[in-house]
């Protein structure tokens, strides 16, 4: 939760745990008053985490895996997905 919320020291210092796994904090940022961080894990992989007033979205990829385009998953589509769902629940008052 404080990773999420943009407080660097939230997720640095042991890492966070999504699913028995363990990702490593990258960076923290916010955008359109959105609060959000991205994640790494060992092995190739991340996850990006957005806070909206009421709700703590989690996109995980995996970077083996292929999307529907067939392309590999990166950081960079799931940043926008999770930004995406995020500011259409911010907007709805979520």
């Amino acid at each position: 939760m404080a990773a999420a919320g943009g407080n660097r020291k939230g997720g640095q210092d042991c890492g966070i745990r999504l699913c028995n796994q363990k990702y490593m904090f990258v960076r923290a940022d916010e955008s359109d008053g959105i609060k959000y961080c991205t994640l790494s894990r060992a092995g190739g992989g991340g996850a990006c985490i957005a806070k909206t007033a009421q709700t703590l979205l989690v996109g995980v990829y995996d970077k083996a895996a292929d999307m529907s385009n067939g392309k590999k998953q990166n950081t960079g589509d799931c940043e926008k997905n999770v930004m995406n769902v995020a500011k259409a629940l911010a907007g709805a008052g979520y």
